[in-house]
């Protein structure tokens, strides 16, 4: 994952700064397939610290990433009505990339 494109700065975490209840951030991240075959894309989140009301998709789910191509992802972070104003979390983001 890389926070330009073409892809030289390894992006090891996402600020999402400061999100209103019932509002989203989004933030555009930049895969590369460096293999010789296509890879499908998901992603998964582990390691919540705070639960409730937060929920992080993307939308380059089971897309298919050809040899050698950079794609953008938008990741997104919804928080609800339900969150606790001013809460900090944490989260792992993992893509992961299966050969087809």
């Amino acid at each position: 994952m890389y926070s330009d494109n073409p892809p030289t700065v390894k992006l090891t975490s996402i600020n999402w700064g400061v999100i209103d209840k019932g509002t989203d951030s989004i933030r555009i991240v930049y895969l590369l397939n460096s293999g010789n075959k296509d890879v499908n894309l998901t992603m998964t989140t582990t390691g919540w610290n705070y639960t409730t009301g937060l929920s992080c998709t993307w939308n380059m789910e089971n897309t298919t990433l050809q040899p050698n191509t950079v794609i953008a992802a938008n990741v997104q972070l919804h928080v609800d009505q339900s969150a606790v104003s001013g809460a900090n979390f944490a989260f792992n983001i993992t893509f992961t990339g299966t050969q087809i």
